[in-house]
């Protein structure tokens, strides 16, 4: 008798595999993490992880595939809000690529891991992963705006990818100066530099965008450095 695989259950299983995964690369890294570590976790056999992923760098896939689909959910109405001006829905998209981790307590706490030697294949990853996947849903929004003279931009499809990489810089920067303790106002000054870059490229005057504001700055630094003081409180 042939069995079969009710894909619901297949699913969450899947899926609570991933969620181990990142719960260890928070903690030890994508290096140092192995197969026996998830194994321990889940308490699960090999043969059940590997009837999910044939090996890491699969699993690491699926991993990053899995941030990038949840991204797309909240980009996709965004996208499709044809009632909305051009500059209006690039600014909204750009903002939700740049202050999606933001306050995130979870990435707030893994951030030096995440930052280390240990995640660096799983940093340059995501970033090539989403400029593939996020550059075209950008660039219908350049030709329109194009079209319609607000932005000035001759090759929409590689200035949606270089926006993209743009604003993953400026996440990059942000999150090295949070784990160097900078302040608000150095936060802001890359912040701002960083959308200046975005308005030159687009050849929108300067103050059309905001990819960060000064309460989601405040509370970013904020939450980390509560994180920071717990974390120290418990050594």
């Amino acid at each position: 008798m042939v069995r079969t695989v009710n894909e619901r259950d297949y699913a969450a299983r899947r899926d609570a595999i991933l969620t181990a995964a990142y719960r260890l690369i928070a903690v030890k890294g994508y290096q140092q993490m192995t197969i026996q570590d998830l194994l321990d976790d889940l308490g699960i056999s090999k043969g059940a992880f590997y009837h999910y992923f044939d090996s890491k760098p699969a699993l690491l896939d699926a991993f990053i595939d899995r941030a990038i689909d949840a991204f797309e959910q909240r980009l996709a109405p965004i996208v499709a809000a044809d009632d909305r001006s051009p500059l209006d829905r690039l600014g909204q998209v750009l903002a939700v690529l740049a202050g999606g981790r933001i306050c995130d307590r979870a990435f707030l706490s893994a951030l030096r891991v995440l930052y280390s030697d240990d995640n660096a294949v799983v940093m340059q990853r995501s970033r090539v992963a989403g400029v593939r996947r996020f550059g075209p849903l950008l660039a219908p929004i350049l030709a329109q705006g194009t079209a319609a003279g607000v932005f000035r931009v001759e090759h929409p499809e590689p200035v949606a990818a270089a926006l993209v990489a743009i604003v993953q810089d400026m996440v990059d920067a942000t999150g090295r100066l949070l784990l160097d303790h900078a302040d608000l106002p150095a936060v802001d000054a890359v912040v701002s530099a960083y959308t200046d870059i975005v308005e030159r490229t687009l050849g929108v005057p300067p103050g059309s965008m905001e990819l960060l504001d000064r309460h989601v700055l405040g509370q970013w630094i904020g939450e980390f450095g509560q994180w920071i003081g717990e974390y120290r409180g418990h050594r």
